[in-house]
This record gives structure tokens, sequence and C-alpha cells, in this order.
């Protein structure tokens, strides 16, 4: 593996690389390598993206790069306003969106960027998700009776601390 370098993308020939946050350290990866699935490769050997500011960043940049020359191959005038992804991992576009199932058949065509387009989903739906409960854990921690843990769990709208009644009993 090459050293490390920024959240920018490298000057490589495909311009694809850059520093991602992983789970075997900071890694500079090929994303384009990343998310082409090679058999030969064992899965435990893969590092895994975290979801981290940097990796939302630096996939997005990516993403973002990509996409004019996506769409003019494929003939689509416009990007959709917003992608999102439903409950089962389904991509989700504008209803407005004129050009929806080219959009759509295009990424079937181009699974690599259909993943990054995912990830970029997913990492950032875990860091949103992972902030409020870091939020919750400091607010939840800082209280110091049980009335301040009740305070707040009305805040994030439940009845009962993680673990049940018993918890407020114990602190």
């Amino acid at each position: 593996m090459n050293a490390p370098q920024t959240a920018e993308a490298s000057t490589t020939a495909s311009n694809t690389r850059a520093a991602y946050d992983t789970s075997q350290g900071s890694k500079a990866l090929d994303i384009d390598a990343y998310f082409t699935p090679d058999p030969s490769q064992s899965l435990m050997s893969i590092p895994l993206l975290l979801p981290t500011q940097n990796n939302i960043d630096a996939l997005s940049q990516q993403v973002s790069a990509k996409m004019p020359g996506f769409l003019a191959a494929h003939g689509i005038p416009e990007a959709p306003a917003s992608i999102s992804y439903d409950a089962y991992g389904q991509i989700q576009l504008p209803g407005d969106y004129a050009y929806a199932a080219q959009f759509r058949a295009a990424l079937t065509d181009n699974p690599v960027l259909a993943r990054q387009l995912s990830t970029v989903n997913a990492l950032s739906s875990q860091m949103t998700e992972m902030n409020k409960a870091l939020k919750f854990d400091t607010e939840y921690r800082a209280a110091r009776n049980p009335s301040e843990v009740q305070a707040v769990l009305r805040q994030r709208g439940r009845d009962e601390p993680p673990g049940g009644p018993a918890a407020l009993a114990s602190d």
C-alpha cells in the first residue's frame, strides 16, 4: 500500500486514490478497485470503511468527479436533485426526476458507481445516528440524579433509560 495521502484525490492517472479511515487505520485506497469485487481476495483482508467525515468527503468527491462523465456517457442531461435509499437499500430518486429510469439502468451498468453512491449514503446515515447516540450518552452520563436522567430521557422521547427502570435505581 502507498503512504497515506490527504482526503483530496491524488493525481494518479485514474484519480481515484485517496486516504480513507479504515478498520486497518488510514489507508490510501484506489476506491474504484475497492468497490470492484475480487473473488481472489479474502473478505477478511479488505479494510472496512469507517463512518467518518473524512471518508464521506473523500468518497463524495470521487462520486462528484465521476458524475458528469457518467451522465454524459448514458445520455442523461441532468443529475437527480437528490439521491436517497429506502430501508431495503433501494435507490430513491425524486418523483419529478424525468430521467429516473435511465439513471437506474445506467447504475445497473456501472455497479462500482452504484456501490459508491450507496456507501456514501450508508456512511452518512451511520455517522448521523452515531452522533445522536453520542450526544445522548454524554447527556445521560452527565445527569447527576434520577430527575436529571428523566429530563434527558423526556428530551429524547424516551420513558426509561437503556436497561429499563432498574438502571435508574442503581444511579
